[in-house]
């Protein structure tokens, strides 16, 4: 068998004694041509993608590691903006959604990082009481004093206005 070495340090074989030496392929003889820098294009983009990753690295620290909520911040009275419904949060963690048809879902609440969970235990109207199970995952996009913004999870945004109540 005989070789023909290329510059890349491979050679190629040919099979039979009695050919002449087999000449390299088109692609190793464009990848000779080149002088082994073929991956010189992805190098370059690499160089352009390493400043984004680290850009949107820092983006995701500042919004991962932003203040936490504090409960007492979500304790109250809280009117969404789109309808007329009331959600109260107690201290106790005692939830309160009422309806502007006299339905309310009583329940519990809990706080997790930037997640407002809700679940609903009790369904009320005018004559009725049943047990139900509704649980609600949003995340706290926004809170100030006077107003909440919620992010369903696959859902819609709720914008919330906090209702002073004087005691």
């Amino acid at each position: 068998m005989s070789g023909v070495p290329s510059r890349l340090g491979i050679d190629f074989i040919s099979i039979s004694p009695f050919c002449a030496p087999a000449s390299p392929p088109p692609a190793m003889r464009e990848l000779d041509s080149l002088g082994g820098r073929a991956h010189a294009p992805r190098t370059q983009t690499m160089k352009h993608i390493i400043p984004v990753i680290n850009i949107s690295g820092l983006l995701l620290c500042i919004v991962g590691c932003s203040k936490p909520v504090e409960e007492s911040s979500l304790i109250g009275t809280w009117q969404f903006d789109a309808q007329h419904s009331i959600m109260v949060l107690d201290a106790s963690h005692a939830y309160t959604l009422k309806g502007d048809d006299g339905r309310s879902i009583l329940g519990e609440w809990r706080l997790e990082g930037h997640r407002l969970i809700t679940v609903g235990q009790t369904w009320t109207n005018q004559s009725a009481a049943i047990r139900v199970s509704v649980t609600n995952d949003t995340q706290i996009t926004e809170l100030t004093d006077s107003r909440m913004v919620l992010k369903n999870w696959g859902g819609p945004v709720s914008s919330l206005t906090r209702i002073v109540t004087s005691h």
